[in-house]
């Protein structure tokens, strides 16, 4: 399923009111995805293009993000699509009008099982034709979690994974040390 995915071309993202708004069109769908109460909800809405060459479309994404504790983290990505579509309350049914308005938790990453690739925060978009073909539009939206990961980064190739911030890291004060820590495993993408 993952290789027929179409990525929707995003035309901007804006920020007003503190909330961000993406906007998303292609030859299916003109819609945008607002991030409510920050980044707990994502309000989709917007239309359905050519909506008489399909039968049904829906709407759905993951589940939301899992912010119980455990120790591996929290906020971790689903292991399978499988397992991030299960009984996910983030489904909506497009009716004939082709309008779409909906408020979605805010959906989890979760892995390909192919090739254990990420698949960032997203809205899918199923169209299903009068043949019963299935297509599919991928609206990515921003990963809240860009370092939780299940399996080892791509930049991980040995210890100086690890090592190197022990290099670069001041002598300072905890509070200090703490800064430091979490701004260069952002910049250099090291634990």
């Amino acid at each position: 399923m993952e290789e027929d995915i179409k990525l929707s071309k995003k035309i901007y993202i804006i920020y007003i009111d503190n909330n961000y708004i993406m906007e998303f069109k292609n030859e299916y769908i003109d819609c945008k995805v607002e991030f409510i109460d920050n980044c707990k909800y994502v309000k989709i809405s917007g239309m359905v293009n050519n909506l008489a060459n399909f039968k049904n479309v829906v709407v759905m994404a993951p589940q939301t993000i899992n912010k119980t504790s455990s120790y591996s983290g929290f906020g971790l990505p689903f292991p399978c699509a499988d397992i991030a579509f299960e009984e996910t309350p983030n489904i909506y049914d497009v009716d004939q009008s082709g309008i779409v308005n909906v408020v979605f938790t805010y959906p989890n990453s979760y892995y390909s099982v192919a090739n254990k690739k990420k698949i960032v925060s997203s809205i899918f978009f199923v169209f299903e034709t009068h043949d019963n073909q299935q297509e599919f539009v991928r609206l990515e939206l921003k990963d809240l979690y860009p370092l939780r990961t299940l399996v080892n980064r791509e930049s991980r190739t040995g210890p100086d994974f690890y090592s190197t911030k022990h290099e670069i890291l001041p002598i300072d004060t905890a509070e200090v040390v703490m800064r430091e820590y979490a701004k260069i495993k952002k910049l250099k993408d090291i634990a």
